[in-house]
């Protein structure tokens, strides 16, 4: 995804979130809960006005530290992160805004509807984007600022790909579970514990693969 669409995209995603929360403004109350606990009880709370501006201005920061980034990269890793890394790049800048405008929108619906069972529904849609970012893990270029950065993945390429490629499948597999288990009635929290540990394994992958090529001279 070139740098100007992912822009349009980001652009049209805010619009999006200004047009519903227009729609539904007079609808929400006065109080509005922000926060959730564990169980998915609301436990922290704001003014209507903060809670409606909160998530929108967390893209919108988002967005230009993002943005900002590709042309911080440091020299040896500049040319990694052009071409088809750069375009994984602006994926994966508008999954994660489109994971930040489902929680808005989730923060909205909880505030209309009390009854409504938020871990559920967040935790879902969460799993969802994980595996949407997974899926294009094994395609990036070493850089400093995405994927499975350690001081073994950072320092050779035979370490970076085939850590990378594990996880992605890990985030796909452990995503679209997640989301499945999480939408037929299963606990969230310990199903997001497992995928954590899932996501962790490609650490500790790489420390072993690194120290395997390394004892056969082959990095």
């Amino acid at each position: 995804m070139k740098r100007s669409h992912a822009m349009i995209a980001i652009a049209l995603i805010l619009v999006g979130i200004a047009v519903y929360t227009a729609l539904i403004y007079k609808q929400l109350p006065d109080k509005m809960p922000i926060h959730w606990n564990i169980h998915g009880k609301p436990d922290g709370f704001a003014d209507k006005k903060t809670a409606v501006l909160l998530m929108p201005g967390i893209i919108l920061l988002m967005t230009a530290f993002l943005g900002a980034l590709p042309a911080m990269t440091p020299l040896q890793f500049r040319e990694n992160i052009t071409g088809q890394t750069g375009d994984i790049y602006n994926y994966m800048m508008v999954v994660i805004t489109g994971l930040m405008t489902y929680i808005h929108v989730m923060m909205l619906e909880a505030a209309l509807l009390p009854a409504m069972d938020f871990n559920k529904v967040l935790f879902t849609g969460m799993f969802f984007f994980f595996g949407l970012l997974g899926n294009v893990m094994g395609k990036i270029r070493r850089n400093p600022w995405m994927g499975v950065k350690t001081p073994w993945t950072l320092a050779s390429d035979k370490v970076w790909d085939p850590t990378h490629r594990l996880a992605g499948r890990l985030m796909v597999g452990s995503g679209l579970l997640g989301a499945l288990l999480t939408l037929l009635g299963v606990n969230p929290v310990p199903t997001l514990i497992a995928f954590i540990l899932a996501v962790l394994y490609p650490l500790l992958y790489s420390y072993q693969l690194y120290k395997r090529l390394e004892a056969r001279g082959e990095l």
